[in-house]
């Protein structure tokens, strides 16, 4: 969708990232399991991939109002 909508949306690769950063959600999961390791990757995963779809979904309605 991003690919598609770039010249018409606004600050596509900080909502590229934040979506890539979401991978911090599984990668966190197997740490804990396997590593020991704190759900904090887990839980900064989900808050980015959150704010990615809130972002891009923000963004398209306001596409859809200039139209």
């Amino acid at each position: 969708m991003l690919l598609h909508f770039k010249d018409r949306l606004e600050h596509i690769k900080i909502i590229s990232w934040l979506a890539l950063s979401g991978l911090l959600v599984p990668l966190g999961i197997l740490g804990e399991i396997y590593l020991g390791l704190s759900p904090v990757f887990v839980l900064l995963g989900a808050l980015s991939m959150t704010a990615s779809v809130i972002w891009m979904g923000i963004s398209f309605l306001k596409i859809k109002s200039l139209q």
